[in-house]
């Protein structure tokens, strides 16, 4: 994710402080946090001291953000030359949805929340999708993109919480893109598998996958490391390998 707040850093170079925000918290010498006062000065703190952690926020350009709240959400947004952008979107958006479950965790404490993007002169064009958070057993979280469906998401949280060797996994991000589900494991979850990493048994659990929790409908597995990186595609299994696994099951 290195690579991801570098150029971000570089796409949301703020705009001066809006007369809506009303209070800010100096990061350093280049960066700010301004907030709204349904918002406390913890919280624009907490978030500072995240966001120059991550690299985000450095002492070479100016740079800050605007954080707000009501009674449902915190609401984040960065600000940026609307048509740079876009041109990078396509690369970083799906980042920037990732990134809302690390702040939600990080620094508001899981409650919900939103990252908007706007132009220099505050005006918003896009709302980063909203992010969905299930579970079986207040564990074993689902977080689900807008575009699946709650109930997809949930048979998939309860499918994990069932099997001795996922069970251990307590997040894992669940998206659809071109029709197909998408399941996500960042790397840390990954470790957590109680199961040989042999190609052919994750071949079994993907096929497992589509089978009992999708409708036998095509489903992608993708290992991230814990910057949402993609490390690796877990492989379809081959025709002889279906036959295996159907004959186990019928046993």
């Amino acid at each position: 994710m290195k690579t991801f707040f570098y150029v971000a850093c570089m796409m949301f170079l703020a705009s001066c402080s809006s007369a809506e925000y009303e209070e800010k918290v100096v990061v350093n010498e280049k960066s700010e946090v301004f907030y709204k006062p349904q918002a406390t000065r913890s919280d624009a703190e907490k978030l500072g001291q995240y966001l120059q952690k991550k690299g985000y926020f450095d002492t070479l350009v100016y740079n800050a953000v605007y954080l707000s709240k009501d009674d449902s959400s915190y609401t984040l947004r960065f600000t940026g030359n609307k048509d740079t952008v876009l041109k990078y979107y396509d690369l970083f958006g799906k980042m920037f949805w990732f990134w809302q479950q690390d702040l939600s965790a990080n620094v508001f404490g899981n409650q919900p929340m939103r990252l908007i993007l706007s132009t220099e002169r505050q005006k918003d064009f896009d709302t980063i999708p909203a992010m969905q958070r299930v579970s079986a057993k207040d564990k074993n979280y689902v977080y689900a993109h807008e575009k699946v469906t709650l109930s997809d998401a949930q048979r998939l949280s309860e499918y994990i919480a069932s099997d001795r060797s996922l069970s251990a996994i307590t997040r894992v991000f669940l998206t659809m893109e071109s029709g197909t589900h998408v399941i996500h494991i960042p790397w840390d979850e990954f470790n957590r598998m109680n199961t040989p990493g042999s190609s052919a048994r994750l071949s079994q659990l993907k096929y497992d996958i589509s089978r009992r929790v999708f409708a036998n409908r095509p489903v992608t597995i993708i290992i991230m490391n814990n910057d949402f990186e993609v490390i690796d595609n877990i492989p379809d299994p081959t025709p002889e390998q279906v036959q295996e696994f159907n004959a186990g099951n019928s046993r």
